[in-house]
């Protein structure tokens, strides 16, 4: 038996010994020093092809010559591919492409078979067939290699820095003297790496390289208090008279800043270790938040240039579509960035630190000058997952792509900025799938970058996290031909039919429907049913389709609205945001009377237990509490909010406000709507004084509203409604309300004013 192999391999991988029956000559010396099985843009053959390739080495002094060696993936055919003449001079190197194009020329040599990046074994054989050298089968990423180092060694590695046809460069590690984070304190920063390479550093985010600055002796890490803000200056949007939500104003004043540092080392001008990125805040007063921090280091010509920027209107920008244009506006992998992720918890520790894909998240939002972002895990980058649980209330420790969402979804003449987390807390226990949220505050190139909000990414994975499923096994609604053809179905058939109705609830889960359509009704959102509408199912079973919960920033608008009508509207001349498509499976359902009836039923149910007004009375403050000392900061960063007072003012007047009086106004347009003598939800009289023994809420109204009877006895009064020109306009003269009772009065007609309701002859019995 051959001697034991011992197999190193870096970055988190499982360190094997390999154990072979191998047969060495003890003349030979030529052996495969690298090999690459998944080349995406290493090297081209002469083809322009990304072909796999092998390099073998000649560890003597003397030239060898390879006539009749060969090289194989197959041990039952270890001649597969044999070399013509060539010889190999002393100490030198020699690159076969595994292409499979078997091509025998002495300038490129191409093999007759291609490497599996899942792993194999290669064979280099002498002339008379023996086994030279093998290498174990190993699964690379992409661009990874694997070889000796050094050059003819023993020991092997997954190389992270290939060097076809040149001496292998290992994988240099750097030691630093003081962890990523928050020091009271200024101090020197040593770095040291374990072969004696160079070590050069950047601290702009830019990837470092033998142009930029050599790390000698320590650098020294001072307050950056009076550091001149740099990267918050550059414009990220167009002006704001050309756009809809907050447009980018220069910071009032120098914003908080971290030292960025990336360091690599470099060993006659080639790249031997990773680039290590840490973050250090130096401030007297270190973290006071009680917020996470997320840094995020990228060279700056991904963020910031005209042509490549994501944050900058750049190339892209089309000043006659100022709101639909920009670079922030490009999609998919052309325009994901590389960036470093360091993920630090309210106790200061760094949880997470690791090389990700950046790409700018949202839609017509994309234009405002606070963007959200998505981070995308890639082999590609480093580890594939982010194994950190990010979000509380989730039991996932384990996210592909996260969602860091901004604070500027909603109009900018709004300073409400938790409509949407606020709305996705009402609705935990609702039978659908919604987002979950972790508040964090971000820095950009060691700059501040205001808060934004860590949410679940909807995508296949989401959904496959949720219910631990495949990710191959999701499907959604949009441009899936089954729901199209279900579509066409209630569209084209009478739902009052019993065999009809129950053919369209066994596709869709009707309770999951029912809870959804109540959230988006009761919260009143403007942006839906068009948009932000969203179900999935799973493929292999074909279960029923189900609703996600997602983007509320157009909701918590105006309380007396009414969504029933808004949602079941079915007028051809509407092209937003409630066209006759998106309202078609609402309308249609509702012409069945068991369905009518869940629907009354279910919307009694969450006016009475999930949208109580303790409730919302105890949950705004606690959300806001959560923002509230990260405010002062994120305004300066940002001019937006407004102002810390236009804040609260906006929250009390957009959300608590709205939140007062909507279960009453649902409670009105549900009666209205389904001509109901009863309804099994009380509206609280929120403006009924406890003394007072007859009551009108809600005032102002729209012309719907109720007289309340606070007494323990019943009224028999006179009911008029008078303009103050003196005009009757209605009139009851035998008007009875119960004990604890309401009576409710329907005079929508009524044109805006003032008007006097005058009770009149009243007896209490």
């Amino acid at each position: 038996m051959g001697p034991f192999i011992k197999i190193i391999i870096n970055k988190n991988i499982v360190v094997f010994l390999w154990s072979f029956l191998i047969v060495f000559s003890t003349t030979a010396q030529v052996a495969i020093n690298e090999f690459m099985a998944d080349n995406e843009q290493t090297i081209v053959d002469k083809d322009g092809d990304f072909s796999d390739w092998i390099e073998l080495y000649n560890n003597s002094d003397e030239a060898i010559s390879l006539l009749h060696y060969s090289l194989s993936d197959d041990d039952d055919e270890l001649d597969k591919w044999v070399f013509p003449e060539v010889l190999m001079p002393g100490r030198s190197f020699l690159l076969v492409f595994a292409s499979g194009k078997n091509i025998y020329n002495s300038l490129e040599f191409h093999a007759n078979f291609k490497i599996k990046s899942s792993g194999e074994p290669l064979f280099l054989c002498d002339a008379q067939g023996a086994i030279l050298d093998q290498t174990p089968s190993v699964a690379l990423q992409e661009d990874q290699s694997f070889g000796s180092y050094p050059d003819g060694g023993t020991e092997q590695f997954c190389l992270n820095y290939a060097s076809p046809n040149a001496a292998n460069l290992g994988n240099n590690q750097l030691i630093f003297s003081h962890s990523a984070g928050f020091y009271k304190k200024p101090f020197g920063l040593l770095v040291k790496d374990l072969t004696g390479d160079s070590l050069f550093y950047t601290t702009d985010g830019s990837v470092p390289s033998t142009s930029d600055v050599l790390f000698q002796d320590s650098m020294f890490l001072d307050f950056l208090y009076q550091k001149e803000n740099h990267f918050s200056e550059i414009p990220s949007s167009p002006a704001q008279e050309l756009i809809s939500n907050k447009a980018w104003e220069k910071p009032d004043n120098r914003i908080e800043k971290a030292h960025i540092i990336r360091v690599a080392s470099f060993k006659n001008g080639l790249q031997t270790s990773p680039v290590y990125t840490r973050t250090f805040f130096i401030d007297s007063t270190a973290y006071w938040r009680n917020l996470p921090l997320i840094s995020l280091v990228s060279s700056p010509e991904n963020l910031f240039a005209y042509d490549s920027g994501l944050f900058v209107p750049g190339q892209y920008y089309n000043s006659n579509l100022s709101e639909l244009s920009g670079n922030y506006f490009e999609r998919g992998v052309e325009w994901e960035r590389p960036v470093c992720v360091e993920y630090f918890d309210t106790t200061n520790t760094l949880r997470l630190s690791q090389n990700a894909g950046l790409r700018i998240h949202g839609g017509k939002t994309r234009q405002a000058a606070q963007k959200s972002l998505r981070l995308y895990a890639r082999k590609e980058y480093g580890p594939k997952y982010f194994n950190y649980p990010f979000l509380p209330n989730r039991e996932i420790k384990q996210y592909k792509r996260i969602l860091l969402r901004a604070s500027m979804g909603v109009s900018f003449q709004s300073n409400a900025t938790i409509k949407d987390v606020l709305a996705h807390h009402l609705v935990r226990d609702f039978d659908m799938e919604y987002q979950e949220y972790q508040p964090a505050v971000v820095f950009v190139n060691g700059e501040y970058w205001g808060f934004f909000t860590l949410r679940d990414r909807i995508d296949e994975r989401y959904i496959a996290y949720l219910y631990d499923l495949d990710k191959d096994d999701v499907e959604f609604s949009e441009a899936n031909e089954n729901w199209w053809n279900l579509m066409l179905f209630v569209e084209n058939n009478n739902l009052m039919s019993k065999d009809n109705y129950e053919y369209v609830i066994g596709q869709i889960d009707i309770d999951s429907y029912v809870d959804y359509q109540i959230a988006e009704l009761f919260f009143g959102n403007r942006d839906w049913p068009a948009n932000n509408q969203k179900c999935w199912r799973q493929k292999k079973n074909k279960s029923l389709w189900r609703w996600i919960f997602y983007d509320l920033d157009d909701a918590f608008v105006d309380a007396e609205y009414n969504m029933l009508k808004h949602a079941t509207l079915n007028q051809e001349s509407v092209s937003f945001p409630n066209p006759p498509h998106s309202t078609l499976l609402f309308r249609k359902l509702l012409e069945n009377e068991a369905f009518k009836h869940k629907f009354i039923a279910k919307m009694a149910y969450h006016l009475n237990q999930s949208f109580k007004l303790d409730y919302f009375r105890s949950l705004v403050p606690q959300i806001k509490n959560s923002y509230q000392k990260e405010m002062p900061k994120h305004i300066e960063r940002w001019h937006y909010p407004s102002s810390l007072s236009d804040w609260h003012n906006d929250i009390e007047r957009d959300i608590s406000d709205f939140l007062e009086t909507r279960s009453c106004y649902m409670e009105f347009q549900m009666r209205e709507f389904f001509h109901l003598s009863s309804f099994d939800f009380d509206c609280e009289p929120y403006q009924i004084n406890p003394e007072d023994h007859l009551s009108l809420a809600p005032n102002p109204s729209n012309g719907f509203f109720y007289i309340y009877n606070n007494s323990s006895s019943e009224i028999i009064t006179q009911a008029r409604v008078i303009s103050l020109s003196g005009q009757l306009v209605f009139s009851n003269s035998n008007l009875h309300i119960m004990p604890q009772n309401k009576h409710y009065f329907y005079l929508r007609e009524l044109s805006q004013g003032t008007y006097i309701l005058e009770l009149s002859g009243g007896v209490f019995v």
